[in-house]
């Protein structure tokens, strides 16, 4: 067994290497530094030394936030305090109404998406840290796309599962069918359901993906 030093330098090295992979997105986080900073300095730029003195100011601004953001990710990733003040739920009162109204918006733009052939991509544990939902079970695709009815019913949208960004939220593509199929079997969908319902997830994956059906056999 490693002593605590040698422990702490690989988890170090790991959450190092998940930070550099984040930032090989097309957007550095917390989105793109250059357009905060630009939008910061939205003045005409001048020549000479007032002109460098700007410049530098930039650069001093960029790095700055990018500093934080490295913290505050950091932090996300090693402090137990942090990560539970991230799924501190914050309640806020609604109209019994509007729940209704939105209910009857939400019908009918699915229907639109189904006739104008959408594809919804969904991210279950990002979905369920970032929306209003207390449990897997209350996401809707099982509204969408129930495992216990016909899955090739015509009005059925075309449903794809996606990790959204493993660097947060510590997870991978076959934690996400887990967590489906876990959901699904507290819905008492039968363990064929199960797997018939994930299958069509998945080969809806394939045939929605921008690689071709060949690359997933290799």
């Amino acid at each position: 067994m490693g002593s605590l030093a040698s422990i702490r330098c690989q988890k170090l090295k790991v959450c190092d290497g998940l930070w550099e992979a984040w930032q090989l997105r097309s957007e550095e986080p917390p989105g793109s530094f250059n357009e905060i900073v630009d939008d910061v300095y939205k003045v005409p730029m001048v020549f000479g030394g007032r002109r460098y003195a700007q410049l530098s100011r930039q650069e001093r601004l960029r790095q700055t936030i990018h500093r934080h953001a490295r913290e505050l990710w950091w932090a996300y990733h090693t402090d137990i305090n942090v990560r539970r003040a991230w799924y501190k739920t914050i309640e806020v009162e609604l109209n019994t109404k509007w729940n209704e109204a939105i209910a009857s918006v939400q019908d009918m733009l699915a229907k639109k998406i189904v006739d104008a052939h959408i594809v919804i991509e969904v991210n279950p544990s990002s979905n369920i840290t970032l929306g209003p939902f207390d449990d897997m079970i209350q996401h809707p695709i099982f509204r969408w796309l129930n495992p216990k009815n016909d899955l090739t019913a015509s009005n059925k949208p075309m449903i794809v599962v996606g990790s959204d960004d493993p660097s947060v939220f510590a997870t991978e593509l076959i934690h996400e069918y887990a967590y489906l199929g876990r959901a699904a079997q507290e819905l008492n969908a039968t363990p064929r359901q199960i797997s018939v319902w994930l299958d069509h997830l998945r080969d809806s994956g394939v045939k929605y993906s921008f690689f071709p059906r060949e690359s997933f056999k290799r």
